[in-house]
């Protein structure tokens, strides 16, 4: 998630296969890590499946994807993860385009 473009594809279909009292108890453990709160919002996004877990107290937002490996659309704050949702879509309909040296330098 750090250092790696996301694809939707593979987190929905990883999420299939999850069970989410485990990622309940990750997430409450780590509720306020960048990463977890990531998986988090992905997961309830893409599943429509709501973790029992508490809204993440006041923090700082950080934006879903990263903008040097993925263009990005308009953000949006998401309050219970506190995560900009910066996708160009929405779960049904997201398209995702990631940034190479080849798409850099056309837009130049």
């Amino acid at each position: 998630m750090r250092y790696e473009p996301i694809n939707l594809g593979i987190m929905r279909a990883a999420f299939e296969k999850i069970d989410a009292k485990q990622l309940e108890v990750w997430i409450s453990s780590e509720k306020t890590s960048i990463y977890a709160r990531k998986i988090w919002y992905l997961y309830e996004l893409l599943t429509e499946n709501i973790l029992d877990i508490s809204d993440v107290p006041p923090t700082g937002y950080f934006d879903l994807l990263n903008h040097k490996l993925h263009f990005t659309g308009k953000t949006k704050q998401i309050q219970r993860q506190r995560v900009n949702d910066n996708l160009f879509g929405n779960r049904d309909y997201c398209p995702m385009s990631r940034r190479t040296e080849t798409l850099e330098q056309s837009i130049s």
